[in-house]
């Protein structure tokens, strides 16, 4: 791909930020999306940013699980001030 996920999450800062990353995803690398959440955490801090980011990593293949999909319902819910 021509980009970098790097740098679109540093696009949408200070903008919230989950990711349901399985241990067992062969299409999205477990690595990378850690390598990208501290990057982007230490971005954000050296602006002077808040960064809410997330990210969860079931032990499964593609998929995402009831138990992330309630914990990113919860995170959707915190960062737009629900009471969910």
């Amino acid at each position: 791909m021509p980009f970098l996920f790097e740098e679109i999450l540093e696009a949408i800062l200070p903008r919230a930020i989950y990711s349901n990353t399985p241990t067992e995803d062969h299409d999205m690398p477990i690595d990378g999306v850690k390598d990208c959440m501290a990057y982007i955490e230490r971005v954000a801090k050296q602006r002077g940013l808040p960064c809410k980011a997330m990210a969860e990593h079931p032990e499964c293949g593609h998929d995402f699980p009831p138990e992330q999909r309630e914990h990113a319902y919860a995170f959707i819910d915190d960062v737009l001030g629900g009471s969910a």
